[in-house]
C-alpha cells in the first residue's frame, strides 16, 4: 500500500505443463508393404537390407487371412509428446484519484509480461510418415512475447450516473501491436432499475 488512495501489487510467476500420448495398435504402412512383398526389399532379397526385423508374411486377402503374427508385425505404438512453459510478470496500481458527488473516482493502471515456449514432437514414425491414417508430421515450436499496458477509470459523477473508460496496448513479438479500449456508461433511476450502455473495440 502506497498510500491511503493508491496501492500496488506484482506477481512473477512460471508455469509448464508437459503432455505425452500414448496410442497402441497403430497399423506401420512399411510393415504392411514388407509383409505383403514377402519380406523382400527392392532388390528382391527375402529379410535383406532394408526390411524391418522380424518381418512376417502378410496375407490381407479373405476373412481371418492375417495371422497372428503377422498382427504382430504390422501393429505399432506411437508416443507424441508435448511441452509449454510460460514466464510472466506483473504490476498493477490501483487508487482513488478524487471524490465526486457520486463516489470516488477509482484508477487502475498495470503492465505485464508473457514469455509463452511450446514443442510438439511426434513419435519417429509418424515423422516418417509410416502411420497409416495419420499424415507425415514435422516437429513444432516456437516462442511468443507479449508486452502489455492498461488503464481503466471509473467516474461516479452522481449517485445516478457514471461513467467508466478503459484502454490495453498490447505488444506482440509475432503480430506487433493490438490497441483494445471500451466506453461505457450507467444510469440507474430509481434502485430496481439500472441502464448500461458499452462500446467495445478489440483488435
Amino acid at each position: 500500500e502506497l498510500s491511503d488512495n493508491f496501492a500496488i501489487d506484482g506477481v512473477v510467476s512460471y508455469g509448464r505443463t508437459d503432455f505425452d500420448a500414448y496410442n497402441q495398435g497403430n497399423i506401420n504402412r512399411v510393415a504392411v508393404e514388407q509383409g505383403i512383398n514377402g519380406c523382400r526389399n527392392s532388390a528382391g532379397v527375402v529379410n535383406g537390407p532394408g526390411v524391418l526385423p522380424g518381418c512376417v508374411n502378410v496375407d490381407i486377402f479373405g476373412p481371418g487371412s492375417i495371422a497372428p503374427s503377422s498382427l504382430a508385425f504390422i501393429r505399432t505404438d506411437t508416443q507424441d509428446t508435448a511441452q509449454f512453459d510460460q514466464v510472466r510478470a506483473a504490476a498493477n496500481l490501483t487508487g482513488t484519484l478524487f471524490e465526486l458527488p457520486g463516489g470516488p473516482a477509482g484508477i487502475a493502471v498495470g503492465i505485464e509480461y508473457r514469455k509463452d515456449t511450446g514443442i510438439s514432437t511426434p513419435d519417429d514414425a509418424k515423422i516418417r510418415g509410416e502411420i497409416i491414417g495419420f499424415n507425415a508430421q514435422q516437429p513444432l515450436g516456437g516462442t511468443v512475447i507479449a508486452k502489455e499496458v492498461y488503464g481503466e477509470i471509473r467516474l461516479p459523477v452522481i449517485d445516478m450516473l457514471s461513467f467508466e473508460a478503459g484502454a490495453r496496448y498490447s505488444d506482440y513479438s509475432s503480430v506487433g501491436g493490438l490497441f483494445n479500449y471500451k466506453l461505457a456508461a450507467e444510469f440507474k433511476p430509481v434502485d430496481w432499475v439500472k441502464f448500461r450502455g458499452a462500446y467495445n473495440k478489440a483488435a
